[in-house]
């Protein structure tokens, strides 16, 4: 994987563009090898503004070791530039990759547990607690108390993550009023706003529902592009939570694709993926498969963490599915092929499983979806969690995110050092709100209204930079 972002400012602020675009001048390429001239990204490709001025894009390589050139455009003042420049792909799976640096939940999982004194695999029991903690410090700094004042005031401060506030479309339909939010939606950051290239567009104002409501209930039922919205609370259970509305008037009378930012509501790290009962072969804890027939373990991958709980001459506790043998369907198919074949053929799958995982460390599970008739170590209740899931935290507050979870540690279950780690947490939540603040949050530009064609940008008064490069 491949990772192109760029920064654009305006007088030294992060300043989003009228529009970014991988396309060359030609218009026949957006990413290309330098090796043998092929189309890797289309042209006219849209980089994703993944912040405010901050622009990325992601793509697949054909191979490792590759340099590609690509051609930026971007639109800022009625302009547009192009800019050609060139990059080298990773040259090995774990070289260039987006999670190389980042904590997973398996290693966060070990942190924790380290700390209370369980060890690097606790047990079932012991595990619920470590997950409990994990999933309360993430919500503790991804909604983070007040903190000291980072602004050059005396009151305590509080902070909203750029990270959590992403941007995101509506499409306006002819005729329709309502419509759906996303699942994970927390809250409107910014207004909604019609594409740059809509003419004569209202600016859309945020209302009470209860105004939209009485509108309508008027008969005021004209249609045009909308300028009013509202947000409303469409349904809230137990099951699905909070799901959000918004409600426009007039009503629509033709498509339009609006933009808005909203702030994110996370769900836990430990969500589980598969959960039921099952046989474990091998004998004491060294475990070589994992089986249960009934089960679709198609979504089962290396690295995920499967929790043994309530087990029969087993050993309970958490371990790292190490490999994921082939779909139920297919075992099946050699298992009804009946008699004796079926029954070596099983017996031979379980020793290549048990093969496979010989010399591998202790702790791990190779994962099959099907029971083969060798002698079974006993049952147990079993739970498969994402051990590769990633907290949607940048790199350089991974120390104040596992901060926060060993301060919910220490005041749980150390009467000795209940809150010493508060301080810790604190002082690295502000290095984190301080970084935030610097790289994303939005700061007023003052009036800028000059949009005279063919006036260099510092003549103009406006200090436009790429990559930190000046733009003239």
């Amino acid at each position: 994987m491949s990772i192109i972002t760029k920064t654009f400012k305006v007088g030294g602020v992060l300043t989003n563009m009228t529009s970014v675009k991988l396309s060359s001048f030609d218009t026949t390429f957006g990413v290309k090898r330098n090796d043998t001239d092929a189309v890797v990204v289309a042209d006219d490709t849209e980089m994703t503004n993944s912040a405010t001025g901050i622009y990325t894009y992601e793509f697949d390589d054909p191979a490792y070791g590759l340099t590609y050139t690509y051609v930026l455009e971007f639109v800022y003042g009625g302009e547009t530039h192009h800019i050609e420049e060139e990059m080298t792909g990773p040259v090995s799976p774990s070289v260039g990759t987006a999670s190389t640096l980042r904590l997973n939940l398996s290693e966060i999982i070990q942190r924790v547990s380290d700390y209370l004194g369980t060890g690097l695999s606790p047990s079932s029991d012991q595990l619920q607690r470590v997950l409990n903690i994990i999933n309360d410090g993430y919500s503790e700094f991804l909604f983070p108390p007040q903190i000291p004042a980072t602004r050059g005031g005396l009151e305590p401060d509080t902070h909203d993550w750029s990270f959590m506030s992403p941007v995101s479309t509506l499409t306006l339909v002819d005729g329709q009023w309502q419509y759906d939010l996303p699942t994970d939606f927390g809250g409107l950051k910014d207004n909604f706003t019609y594409p740059v290239d809509t003419s004569e567009t209202p600016r859309i104002t945020i209302i009470d529902e209860g105004r939209i409501r009485s509108l309508r209930q008027a008969g005021n039922m004209v249609t045009s592009d909308p300028y009013y919205a509202a947000i409303r609370l469409k349904t809230n259970t137990q099951i699905t939570g909070p799901r959000w509305e918004v409600l426009f008037y007039p009503m629509p009378d033709e498509a339009r694709v609006l933009t808005y930012r909203y702030m994110v509501e996370h769900g836990k790290l430990d969500e589980t993926i598969l959960a039921g009962a099952a046989q474990i072969t091998g004998s004491g804890i060294s475990f070589t498969t994992l089986t249960d027939s009934s089960a679709d373990m198609s979504g089962v991958e290396v690295g995920d963490l499967v929790i043994l709980s309530e087990c029969s001459g087993s050993t309970c506790g958490i371990y790292t599915v190490a490999g994921v043998a082939a779909a139920a369907a297919e075992s099946e198919s050699e298992s009804a092929g009946g008699g004796e074949s079926s029954e070596s053929g099983s017996d031979s799958e379980s020793a290549g499983s048990a093969s496979e995982s010989e010399g591998e460390a202790e702790g791990t599970l190779t994962v099959i979806t099907l029971a083969t008739s060798a002698d079974e170590a006993g049952t147990c209740s079993y739970r498969i969690i994402k051990g590769t899931v990633y907290p949607v935290v940048p790199m350089w507050c991974h120390q104040a995110l596992v901060e926060s979870m060993l301060d919910v540690a220490a005041r749980r279950h150390d009467d000795e050092c209940s809150g010493c780690h508060t301080n810790q947490y604190l002082s690295a939540l502000s290095a984190c709100v301080r970084r935030d603040r610097m790289n994303f949050s939005p700061r007023t530009m003052g009036y800028n209204g000059d949009s005279s064609v063919g006036v260099p940008y510092v003549q103009r008064g406006i200090d436009l930079s790429y990559d930190g490069v000046p733009i003239t």
